[in-house]
């Protein structure tokens, strides 16, 4: 049995699916899951090679792979992302961000960039606030809920338990951007053929557990979520975006470059939108 090792900040539905099933021992691969409390610790472990995939924001490759890295997309594990925009009790529009502190994972990458699309669309430019790099949705959960930040991009379950310390959900990423692209599947360039045949074989387990997710009842997949040790509303806002398939949304990925083009935050040594996903 072949084995990769996977860096990532929380378990997708696809993957809780493939482990509850045994899809991954059915297809002959091994995963071994190492949490993350940043996407920078995502980019040096990937680049180190310590780790075999990484599941992170694909914005995130955008940047990278201009800065000299070799990262590719191989699939995608989430329809969109589960992410609201989670703000103190205190702010009841997004407009009233307005000079306050706001916590993101990294300030140029990932999530940063469309927090900053949101605010842009309500009247917010980047120098109306400031971003404060705390790192995973735990560490910027605590920002908000400790003060230091007056508010976050926060995923299930973070954003359900800010919401009932007295929180405020203003937004959520799928309804201010409903083709945003959801977790993607990165892999080094320079790895794809060592890693070809146990990359093939995990997507394949990812696959086979999106078409369960499709045809299974929701009650089903709940309880799979929930033996997994998610929470009920957490469970349910995952199974919510588990795609049909794992392939790479070229309409997701030309999104964020047009987000990134409008922010005028497009690297010049960006790869082009066609060449940022590459076939395992």
């Amino acid at each position: 049995m072949t084995r990769l090792r996977v860096i990532e900040f929380v378990a997708p539905g696809v993957e809780a699916i493939a482990a509850g099933l045994g899809l991954y021992a059915r297809h002959g691969v091994e995963i071994e899951t190492v949490r993350t409390r940043s996407s920078t610790e995502q980019r040096e472990r990937m680049t180190s090679g310590d780790c075999d995939v990484a599941l992170t924001a694909i914005d995130n490759l955008i940047a990278w792979d201009a800065d000299g890295d070799d990262l590719r997309l191989i699939g995608q594990v989430e329809r969109t992302t589960v992410l609201d925009l989670v703000v103190g009790a205190d702010v009841e529009r997004i407009a009233d961000l307005r000079g306050a502190t706001v916590a993101v994972d990294a300030v140029d990458t990932g999530f940063a960039i469309v927090l900053r699309k949101i605010l842009r669309d309500h009247g917010l430019e980047a120098g109306d606030y400031r971003l404060s790099p705390e790192g995973g949705i735990q560490q910027r959960c605590d920002a908000v809920t400790q003060g230091r930040a007056a508010g976050g991009l926060l995923g299930p379950p973070w954003s359900d338990q800010a919401i009932d310390q007295g929180l405020r959900r203003l937004t959520t990423v799928e309804q201010a951007l409903p083709d945003f692209p959801g977790i993607g599947v990165a892999v080094r360039e320079a790895r794809l053929a060592e890693l070809g045949p146990a990359l093939e074989r995990y997507l394949a387990a990812l696959a086979e557990a999106a078409a369960w997710a499709a045809t299974a009842s929701r009650d089903e997949a709940l309880e799979l979520f929930t033996a997994a040790g998610f929470p009920p509303a957490g469970a349910s806002a995952l199974l919510d975006v588990v795609p049909a398939d794992v392939r790479v949304s070229a309409r997701g990925v030309a999104l964020l470059y047009a987000i990134r083009d409008e922010l005028g935050v497009l690297p010049a040594r960006a790869p082009a939108p066609g060449t940022l996903a590459a076939a395992p």
